[in-house]
């Protein structure tokens, strides 16, 4: 659910910077509204040659809260908050991220008012002023990441993380909602000549009305480039061959079709869009990085487009299949399926890792999988590391995400290792038809195994070898 993955390919060594999928829980909080979800309308202006972004946005159907917040990103200049058509006063707060760690980029803004509950809409009227660059990598900022506003080359990448729109807040529960149906309308400067905001195709031209029904974590990508378009799959600023870009739709869609069918998914599949990373950080910063926010990845399709065999038109490098499974995963696990605990990372990130594992068994070979698991999960040195057991994490929550990545998916393998593929698999189609509540935790994933037909004997067993120790992947190598 992103989901933000920086990846060193060179020595096959990881270094992630985790951000969870979002999503408010909505029983816990009362909406004031008959509309189904909040709803975001207004005009957005960029200025890709500047570096100025301008908003003027109401926010619709709030939920009933009652320390309403705002989380803005802090290059954002307001000029106005308004409550029901009537300017408000507001008290600021830099240091929420200590509450959430996912609001790291913003600042908080609390309106003065009396009675939240006669809210009907908040328009706030904001600014903000950003660095533009080029490819003179002398001049570019230490580092990026995927919480960064970034202006290169006259173009605008602004994923959802980086609050460039107002995030709504509850402090006492810590709860963020950062989806939104939206009608916007988007507005370039004279050279833009393309438009990308998450949930609808991208558009060409400097002006873009855009409206979905469809709540969306709000990504942007605009400015001087252009667009195409292979079957179901969307290019975005990449200058690859035709030959590349069928290769890449064609992976795609069969990875697609193959959790389709694993987890006997009725759902249609929706057109992805691949856009071609660039940094505004220091050239040295990352071999490999990018990010995905469904059904948008961002990554470096020009060099990945080295690994499609040109005969079969498929991604043949087990660690870019990887990488894109990955991603593709992040639809059924960390946006159908997610926690808004200590176990985020485990149905988010873990569980999307361990189906991508399974894609690249799948289609490139149960010889090249083994290898692939020797060389990135089962070192010597991973196999020295002492981890949080899975049990433990919600009195020790992890200080480091790589294990979600790296070590939690190997405890999923331990259970196929006792239970078989196609009971895990089992498992994790209930999970997908029951699940009804962002609190999951280690007893929950249990309780659906049992239900899904593994035995109290199997479950102990699998507690023995893989849970209840600090480190498994000995018994994982043993057993493949």
């Amino acid at each position: 659910m992103f989901y933000f993955y920086k990846t060193f390919f060179g020595g096959l060594l990881l270094c992630l910077i985790f951000s969870t999928q979002i999503k408010a829980n909505l029983k816990d909080i009362e909406s004031n509204s008959t509309l189904a979800h909040p709803h975001i309308k207004g005009v957005i202006k960029v200025d890709t040659d500047n570096g100025l972004i301008s908003c003027d946005l109401t926010i619709e159907n709030i939920p009933k809260m009652e320390d309403l917040t705002f989380a803005l990103n802090r290059g954002m200049n307001v000029k106005y908050m308004k409550i029901n058509d009537k300017t408000v006063g507001y008290n600021m707060d830099f240091g929420i991220a200590i509450l959430n760690s996912n609001l790291t980029e913003a600042r908080s803004y609390v309106p003065i008012i009396e009675n939240n509950d006669s809210i009907k809409n908040v328009r706030i009227n904001y600014t903000g002023a950003f660095p533009v660059y080029d490819n003179n990598y002398v001049n570019n900022n230490y580092s990026d990441s995927q919480t960064t506003i970034a202006f290169k080359n006259r173009i605008l990448r602004a994923s959802y993380l980086t609050k460039w729109y107002p995030f709504i807040y509850s402090r006492t529960k810590n709860k963020l909602i950062s989806k939104f149906t939206y009608n916007l309308k988007i507005i370039g400067n004279k050279l833009v000549n393309s438009i990308y905001i998450n949930g609808l195709p991208p558009h060409k031209g400097n002006l873009f009305e855009a409206y979905s029904q469809t709540p969306q974590n709000l990504m942007l990508y605009i400015g001087d480039y252009k667009f195409s378009k292979v079957n179901d799959t969307y290019f975005l600023n990449t200058s690859l061959s035709k030959s590349e870009r069928i290769g890449f739709d064609q992976s795609l869609k069969k990875i697609d079709d193959y959790f389709v069918s694993i987890l006997n998914a009725n759902e249609s599949r929706q057109a992805i869009v691949l856009g071609q990373i660039f940094s505004i950080g220091r050239k040295d910063e990352y071999e490999d990085w990018g990010f995905a926010e469904y059904p948008a990845l961002i990554t470096d399709l020009l060099k990945h487009s080295k690994y499609i065999n040109s005969e079969t038109k498929k991604i043949e490098d087990a660690a870019i299949f990887r990488l894109y499974a990955h991603e593709l995963a992040h639809k059924y696990w960390g946006l159908s399926v997610y926690s808004a605990n200590n176990y985020a990372g485990f149905y988010s990130e873990s569980f999307a890792e361990y189906f991508s594992l399974k894609a690249v068994e799948y289609f490139l070979g149960k010889e090249k999988y083994e290898d692939y698991l020797k060389k990135r999960y089962l070192t010597q040195k991973a196999r020295q590391t002492k981890h949080i057991k899975l049990t433990d994490i919600n009195e020790k929550p992890l200080k480091n995400v790589n294990p979600w990545y790296r070590y939690y998916p190997m405890v999923i393998l331990g259970l196929e290792q006792i239970v078989g593929k196609k009971r895990v698999f089992n498992v994790f189609k209930n999970l997908l038809k029951n699940t009804n509540s962002s609190d999951f935790d280690y007893l929950y994933f249990k309780d659906t195994a049992v239900k899904s037909g593994i035995t109290k004997k199997e479950w102990e067993r699998f507690e023995d070898n893989y849970v209840n120790i600090s480190n498994c992947l000995d018994m994982i190598l043993r057993n493949l």
